[in-house]
């Protein structure tokens, strides 16, 4: 006969684990929100990594345009003040040189442009 209230519980056998009384089996708040976040983060990487590529690749586009504008504007200076050099300071030979050569430049650009055709 022991004292009632105060008779040891069984030993647990390994695999026979239960949870705390209280406690449910599986935490469902914990699952729910897990479940949100993997959802959000799916989310995240399918829309913003795209848009963040695409952002990107626009600022470096602007970045190249600018500097190849600048490029070519410092080039025809330098060629400018060069063939100036060269013909002793006939500036109007230097003009004349380089007209001839955008022009031609500007009629093979032209010629090989393929032009849009409209239904009439």
């Amino acid at each position: 006969m022991g004292f009632p209230g105060l008779s040891r519980p069984p030993a647990p056998r390994p695999g026979d684990e239960q949870p705390p009384p209280g406690v449910p089996e599986d935490d469902w708040p914990k699952q729910a929100t897990e479940q949100v976040v993997r959802l959000v983060d799916t989310v995240r990487d399918k829309t913003t990594g795209p848009v963040l590529s695409a952002a990107k690749g626009a600022v470096f586009g602007v970045v190249a345009g600018a500097a190849g504008t600048m490029m070519v504007v410092l080039l025809v200076i330098m060629a400018i003040r060069v063939l100036t050099m060269i013909f002793d300071g006939r500036v109007w030979i230097t003009y004349l040189l380089l007209g001839v050569l955008f022009t031609l430049t500007g009629g093979l650009a032209w010629s090989r442009r393929n032009p849009v055709e409209t239904e009439a």
